[in-house]
């Protein structure tokens, strides 16, 4: 009998618009869309939101997508050590 042989999937393609920050609950917005923690986009479990932007666990791994202001910031960055 051969082992199953575990199915290699992609990490969800997220892309973060924008971070809602409550006293209750953090929400991303994701596609035109509202989420919160414990909700799913595919096979990825939002853990965590956070102005630093959203945690995922996919495929027993733990994937951080940032928020649109940490991303803007990295590409700004990039552009002036040019």
């Amino acid at each position: 009998v051969k082992p199953k042989e575990k199915k290699i999937t992609a990490p969800p393609q997220i892309v973060v618009e924008g971070i809602i920050a409550g006293r209750e609950a953090s929400y991303a917005i994701i596609a035109g869309k509202v989420f919160r923690a414990g909700d799913k986009i595919g096979e990825a479990l939002i853990t965590g939101i956070s102005k630093e932007g959203v945690e995922v666990l996919f495929d027993e791994q733990k994937l951080s997508y940032p928020a649109p202001s940490k991303a803007l910031a990295v590409n700004r960055e990039k552009k002036d050590e040019n």
